[in-house]
């Protein structure tokens, strides 16, 4: 919560003032920003003059926005709300504020077809008339504190080297991991070690794509190509995460990049290049780990959204570790518009429209068609923006295309150093875990499966 409080830097000369005003008649709201530049770490500060002539309090809250843009693809963050001191009816009142810039907050970037735009977004309302309107700001990465420095860094993984603050831009930075801090020495090119769900080693060539029991490829092995999303990647590639994303690994030329080297013209969706009927059915088993949007324990429901209809699961109240029982199978119909299919997860709010908990993306230019791929998956936040999202979901999914007898099975039965999910550790996620462990004790509930590890990683466990 902000109060009416004092502006920490008294001298203004060499920073041009903002103000943007509403156009509300009962509403009028000037805010006014003293830097349009303020600097990762720093204190954005301003003052906002507002009036309230309608019969009920007026509530006001900051956030920050950043859209993250490469060629077509776009994507939001946000940070947490800063709440305001209540404006009664009928009263108009002065604030100075001085807010700190979250340290996980993208820096502005402008590279062509990369950009990254940020906003500070003023909204809020009285009962009836909302109040919803943004300023661009320019945030900097001129950081001077090692202490943010070390802090930034532990927010978006642990993958890369953070020693050049000019680097970072938001969930991702300008270089990917590099090759030799990701790769075994002891093991010979191309090959990685996995595990088995209950802890087995085995080992995989991404030049041959095969596996086995010893690192040197020789011993038989029952366990398939882990990473299913790779088809089409070129001899010698593989795929590593870093937080939500996905980067990519040339074993060739010992080389990592975030662009995904599969030529776009070869990017091609199965059902619409043959020009056949497709459906996309997913089975759901259970969840844990689930988020708290509320200060209830979610009722949770699944939806699969087709082109003119979704398909929905039974709502299974009270939990953050949901097993679905009742109507649990999901399909629909694809269309020839159809690139992704999203499964979403909401929490069936008792008091107000429903609350996003999270989703599984599956992207159908790299997902196998006809086969049953079976695993657990990861929650994402997709297109929300919210990155307070936490848990995994054991899936069966299959992406049926043509008429097709028998359908193979593939168990996701892996997981290694690079494929390995993990969550930024940032200050809304360490809130969304304090949050979930107290009311886990409340309920007496099962341990929270959500857990920070020794190297400062948010990762959930899972029951196997």
């Amino acid at each position: 919560v902000i109060e009416n409080t004092e502006i920490k830097t008294q001298d203004f000369s060499e920073k041009v003032p903002v103000t943007v005003t509403n156009d509300s008649r009962k509403m009028p709201i000037t805010l006014t920003l003293f830097d349009k530049r303020p600097s990762v770490g720093g204190y954005l500060e301003g003052a906002i003059e507002c009036e309230n002539h309608h019969m009920t309090a007026l509530r006001l809250a900051f956030r920050f926005q950043s859209t993250h843009q490469w060629h077509d693809t776009y994507r939001k963050f946000s940070s947490s709300t800063y709440a305001l001191d209540i404006t009664r009816k009928n009263e108009s009142n002065l604030y100075l504020f001085s807010i700190q810039i979250p340290v996980d907050m993208p820096v502005t970037v402008n590279y062509g077809v990369f950009e990254v735009k940020s906003r500070v977004f003023l909204t809020g309302g009285t009962f009836l008339h909302g109040v919803d309107f943004s300023v661009p700001i320019e945030i900097r990465a001129n950081i001077t504190d090692k202490s943010i420095m070390h802090d930034r860094a532990l927010s978006f993984g642990y993958k890369r080297n953070f020693y050049i603050q000019d680097i970072f831009y938001g969930a991702h930075n300008f270089s990917s991991p590099k090759y030799e801090d990701i790769v075994d020495p002891d093991l010979f090119n191309g090959i990685e070690q996995f595990y088995t769900n209950d802890g087995d080693v085995y080992y995989v060539n991404h030049h041959t794509r095969k596996t086995s029991r010893s690192d040197d490829m020789l011993l038989d092995c029952r366990h398939p190509y882990p990473v299913f999303n790779a088809l089409g990647l070129p001899q010698g590639w593989s795929i590593g995460k870093d937080g939500y994303f996905d980067f990519f690994i040339d074993h060739n030329t010992k080389r990592t990049q975030w662009n995904d080297p599969r030529p776009r013209s070869e990017r091609k969706i199965p059902h619409i290049h043959l020009n056949q009927e497709a459906t996309f059915e997913v089975e759901l088993v259970q969840g844990v780990g689930f988020p708290l949007r509320g200060i209830f324990l979610p009722d949770v429901y699944a939806f699969l959204q087709g082109p003119h209809l979704r398909r929905s699961t039974h709502t299974i109240k009270g939990t953050l570790d949901p097993v679905f029982v009742e109507q649990k199978k999901l399909k629909i119909e694809l269309k020839d518009t159809r690139a992704n299919v999203n499964l979403y997860f909401y929490d069936k709010y008792k008091f107000k429209s429903d609350r996003y908990i999270g989703a599984v993306c599956f992207d159908l230019q790299y997902f196998p068609p006809n086969v049953l791929v079976e695993g657990w998956f990861q929650l994402d936040c997709c297109s929300y923006g919210d990155l307070e999202v936490t848990g995994k979901v054991y899936l069966k999914a299959c992406y049926k295309v043509g008429q097709v007898e028998k359908i193979p099975h593939s168990l996701i039965s892996g997981y290694s150093i690079l494929t390995m999910d993990y969550y930024p550790l940032i200050d809304s996620m360490k809130s969304q875990l304090h949050r979930q462990e107290k009311k886990r004790a409340g309920k007496r509930f099962c341990q929270n499966p959500m857990r920070i590890t020794d190297d400062n990683l948010l990762v959930c466990d899972v029951p196997y």
